[in-house]
């Protein structure tokens, strides 16, 4: 975790506050009338609960771990590149297409948590569901950039990844912060930022094998 601490440090001083305001700005703008997308059958399937809030919000300590487990500068360019990419896209949906989210008014006791996520969020940046689309774009990251970790830490890794981001995307669906469809839209926004992030780009692995202390440099 402290390799190339100093470009860690410099990425999320400089990459939060901008993806923030990405993210925000389409809502203090409000240019168009939000409108409602028809909901799914799973989406009336699964019941409306707000302590689901605390996985819900997991997804911001989901987010640090594999760009702290990167041992190379290389990565951590590509990643800011990518993310910013998502939100930018993101953001031009967001404006040119507010959907509100089907966010119900709460009615009974709700966890602290959830009453700040309310607070500070209008519920209009639904899709494409950035949450949905940075768990992605993280397990998508991590695949691709730890390749130099030992394969069973690697491994172990995803897995874990994996197992949480599913629980954090049912999350985002029991508390209504987004509609079924806002899901694989984020998955396919994340999916066409890291590849154009990572294009004409070789592989840790291989790059390794010509050179055995390209991975630490």
């Amino acid at each position: 975790m402290l390799a190339c601490w100093r470009g860690k440090v410099l990425m999320f001083v400089t990459l939060l506050p901008l993806l923030n305001a990405f993210y925000f700005l389409p809502q203090w703008v409000g240019w168009r009338t939000p409108v409602q997308l028809p909901m799914t059958i799973i989406d009336r399937l699964v019941p409306f609960d707000p302590g689901w809030v605390y996985v819900y919000v997991s997804m911001y300590v989901m987010l640090l771990i594999p760009p702290l487990l990167t041992t190379r500068g290389e990565p951590l360019r590509r990643y800011t590149i990518g993310a910013t990419t998502m939100f930018v896209g993101a953001a031009v949906f967001f404006v040119l297409w507010p959907v509100e989210y089907p966010r119900p008014a709460l009615t009974g006791v709700a966890p602290w948590v959830y009453h700040i996520v309310i607070s500070l969020d209008r519920p209009i940046n639904s899709i494409p569901s950035l949450h949905a689309g940075l768990v992605a774009y993280t397990l998508f990251f991590a695949a691709r950039a730890l390749d130099d970790l030992p394969v069973g830490m690697r491994r172990s890794i995803l897995w874990v990844g994996m197992t949480w981001s599913a629980a954090i995307l049912y999350a985002t669906l029991a508390t209504k912060q987004h509609y079924l469809l806002d899901l694989p839209a984020g998955v396919l926004l994340a999916w066409l930022a890291h590849a154009l992030a990572w294009r004409g780009a070789a592989r840790p692995a291989a790059v390794a094998q010509q050179d055995p202390e390209a991975v630490l440099t």
